[in-house]
């Protein structure tokens, strides 16, 4: 009975532990972190396909084993990032030391690039915080300004605590540290027990002063640690003599160091990833510097490093060198009948070579030197290698080896001012393809080069005819364009023109152009607003430009340029435009200002408002339009102020159908009261004491949230109805009343009523002609083959 109780029992702990060890699928930043700061002892985190930025939001638990990973072998998740421990934890606090292991994943600094601000993937920086594991398993790791692992003693501790393992395998690491930035790759202040880097390769590190390097931690620390450093791959110039290996004296005199296997290779190119060796920064480092130490470092392959002996610390007595040191087999490439032109595209970061070569089989045991995964074993191999005829030209591959009748696909960039014509023989010129890329089955070596050949230099030139507001903008820009360029140019209203067409008959805001066998000419043509004052915030460069006292972006007297201002509480604050996020097909994206007053405000609402003079000014309209994405109040105000504390109303509006991220017009025309003033102030106001309205999905909100865009003041006997879609030699539009017609040629005019009554014939004259006399309403003008409806008010 008791034997069947104890294994009942057995059975029950054996199905606990199972039950424990999850594996949670995330495929979100949002979820990873919630995920992986929720996490417990023995969970995996499986990653789906994509990018997870997740800054510095995870912290490593103070216990427990968690695993990171691709979900799909087939393709690897990016996490950009910088962890670190939440606080200090001293030993035995908790049941284990915590254990970190990232599989199958690509590690980027926490910006996803060089910057200073991505500077670690792990950081213990003044942190005591013990670990038994941290391995990184089958990563790519890139874009870390300086290091995947800091540490740093805190103030009164002799390390960043313990580590049992830490271990970096099969892993591709590229692409850090700078001249302002000589950082090693892992800068442990832990002190190690087991360190194993194995099967790695190192390239575009060119300012990495060492792969392993221990830091601030009190000297001697005493334990004779293990490293292995096996089968690596090192492309790598120093701009420091700190040594591959570099833990100085901060272990005990007889740890190990198992040194095997490696190529330790300086690069025979320099680029913006490699100083040359030739170079006045370079300075040749020791493989391993340190004091004491067992050292076997058995048939690697050493170019351009110093000897071992030299890694040797001593004291100025001359002790501390080594205890012991095995170094059979230490060559370097020639020795092996092997160069660079043997890998098959080593500065492309390509360092496979052929099984054929003795680097192949003479590491310990018959072996490979360096990272194993380069070694290409083949039945019938081949050789591709494609060269360009120009020097820009970024081809892939440019080398690579392939078993017989593998398909290959080869891909040739553009180059600005030239134009791929084909793929040729490298040894009679014969062409082989016009297809960019090209793919084709390898049963022979293959040796082409990709063809280009000069683009005739083109004109590009936009002018802007009838307005001093309305502009463009050329994209891509440059100086110099080539025949079969493609451009796309966009005009910009600024809400205050009329557009009526380019000077080649097109009516398109914005059109794209292939430049073929001429030079590029084109008018745009507009009828300018009698605008006085507009804000449409295009003089801004985005979302969150902070402002106060922003002045009109267009007012047509620069001595009376206005004043916009956001008011909160009776205070003028900062403000910030935005690029309301309006998304979904016709949903207009407009520059703004975002007017958001909390709930509890709401009986003192916050406020845009505009100052400016109206001396000699009459007929004023304030025109705008409002829109939101979450809630706003149904009553809208503008009113103004002659003393800018005592408004009245103008222009009262009560929002009513679709308010789902949709533009709607607010505008009032200023009273006579508010005419020939020095200052008059007109703010843009909710009626607190409206019903809350709420755009589909939201149901509640903290906050009366409106966007404010296209503010102008203009004369408001301005009454075109649209842009105008005559021609070239026709604009028609209408002004106080009046019927313009501005002609660039003579002709005849007609002017019917809606209801085809024609009330009008005149004679036009070149230039701009006036027509009085018609009373309000609708009408429709016909000029030669043009017609045109306009509105008389």
């Amino acid at each position: 009975m008791k034997k069947i109780n104890y294994l009942l029992l057995l059975f029950a702990i054996m199905c606990s532990v199972v039950l424990q060890a999850r594996t949670i699928v995330v495929n979100t930043a949002t979820t990873l972190q919630t995920a992986f700061n929720g996490a417990q002892d023995k969970d995996t985190i499986s990653l789906m396909p994509g990018t997870y930025n997740v800054s510095n939001k995870l912290k490593i638990p103070p216990t427990g084993l968690i695993v990171l990973q691709s979900s799909k072998l087939d393709s690897i998740a990016i996490i950009q990032m910088e962890m670190g421990a939440a606080a200090d934890v001293e030993d035995n606090a908790y049941p284990k030391k915590p254990s970190l292991i990232f599989n199958h994943l690509h590690l980027q600094g926490r910006y996803g690039n060089m910057t200073t601000n991505s500077a670690y993937i792990i950081s213990f920086s003044s942190r005591y915080f013990s670990m038994d594991t941290l391995a990184f398993r089958h990563c790519e790791i890139s874009n870390v300004s300086r290091c995947l692992l800091r540490g740093g003693a805190p103030t009164g501790k002799l390390s960043s605590g313990e580590m049992e393992w830490l271990e970096l395998s099969n892993c591709l690491v590229h692409d850090m540290n700078s001249a302002a930035n000589i950082w090693p790759i892992l800068y442990s202040a832990h002190v190690p027990m087991y360190v194993h880097i194995k099967n790695n390769t190192f390239y575009d590190i060119p300012y990495a002063k060492s792969i392993y390097q221990l830091t601030k931690m009190t000297n001697e620390t005493g334990r004779n640690s293990e490293i292995y450093f096996e089968n690596n791959t090192v492309v790598n110039t120093f701009a420091r003599a700190d040594g591959v290996i570099a833990t100085s004296n901060y272990l005990g005199q007889e740890a190990l160091y198992n040194i095997k296997n490696n190529m330790f290779l300086s690069p025979n190119w320099s680029d913006d990833k490699n100083l040359s060796p030739d170079s006045s920064a370079y300075i040749t480092p020791s493989i391993l510097k340190c004091v004491g130490g067992i050292i076997t470092a058995n048939n690697n392959i050493v170019d351009s490093l110093r000897s071992w002996l030299s890694g040797q610390i001593l004291d100025v007595d001359g002790q501390g060198g080594f205890v012991v040191i095995d170094t059979l087999n230490t060559r370097k490439m020639k020795d092996l009948d092997f160069s660079w032109t043997d890998f098959a595209d080593a500065q492309g970061n390509d360092f496979s070579y052929l099984s054929i070569k003795q680097p192949a089989t003479a590491g310990t045991n018959g072996g490979p030197v360096g990272d194993p995964r380069w070694v290409k074993t083949f039945v019938t191999p081949r050789t591709l290698t494609v060269t360009a005829n120009n020097e820009k030209a970024i081809i892939s591959p440019r080398r690579a080896y392939y078993e017989d009748a593998y398909t290959v696909t080869v891909k040739a960039s553009p180059v600005d001012g030239y134009i791929f014509s084909g793929w040729k023989k490298a040894s009679d010129g014969s062409l082989v393809s016009t297809s960019n890329p090209y793919t084709f089955s390898i049963t022979s070596d293959v040796n082409l080069i990709a063809n280009y050949s000069l683009l005739q230099e083109r004109k590009v030139s936009v002018a802007v005819s009838g307005s001093t507001t309305a502009s463009y903008a050329i994209t891509p820009n440059k100086s110099i364009y080539f025949e079969g360029d493609v451009i796309t140019v966009v005009l910009n209203k600024h809400y205050i023109n009329n557009f009526t067409g380019w000077s080649d008959g097109n009516t398109d805001l914005i059109r794209t152009i292939t430049i073929a066998s001429s030079d590029i000419a084109l008018t745009a043509n507009f009828t300018e607003h009698p605008y006085k004052l507009a804000w449409d915030f295009s003089q801004l460069t985005g979302n969150n430009n902070s402002f106060r006292n922003l002045a009109a972006n267009f007012a047509s007297d620069v001595n009376n340029p206005g004043v916009m201002n956001y008011v909160m509480l009776d205070t003028i604050r900062t403000v910030s435009t935005r690029n309301n996020k309006f998304t979904g097909v016709g949903q207009e994206l407009a520059y703004c200002v975002a007017r958001r007053t909390l709930l509890a405000n709401f009986s003192n609402p916050d406020y845009l408002f505009i100052k400016f003079s109206t001396k000699g000014l009459t007929n004023l309209e304030v025109k705008s339009e409002i829109a939101t994405d979450n809630s706003m109040l149904k009553v809208q105000k503008l009113q103004y102020a002659l003393d800018g504390k005592n408004y009245t109303d103008f222009e009262v509006d009560t929002i009513s159908g679709n308010i789902d991220m949709v533009w709607m017009p607010l505008a009032g025309i200023l009273p006579t009261a508010a005419e020939n003033q020095d200052s008059v102030w007109v703010r843009w106001i909710a009626d607190p004491t409206s019903e809350r309205l709420f755009v589909t999905g939201v149901t509640t909100s903290d906050y009366d949230y409106a966007y404010i865009s296209k503010i102008i003041v203009i004369d408001s006997r301005y009454t075109a109805v649209k842009d105008i879609t005559a021609k070239n030699e026709y604009k028609i539009y209408t002004y106080a009343k009046k019927l313009m017609i501005k002609a660039e040629a003579t002709g005849v005019a007609e002017v019917y009523t809606v209801m085809g009554q024609k009330i009008m014939h005149a004679v036009l004259n070149t230039g701009l002609n006036e027509f009085t006399g018609l009373n309000s309403g609708i009408y429709i003008v016909r000029v030669g083959s043009e017609v045109q409806k306009v509105l008389i008010k």
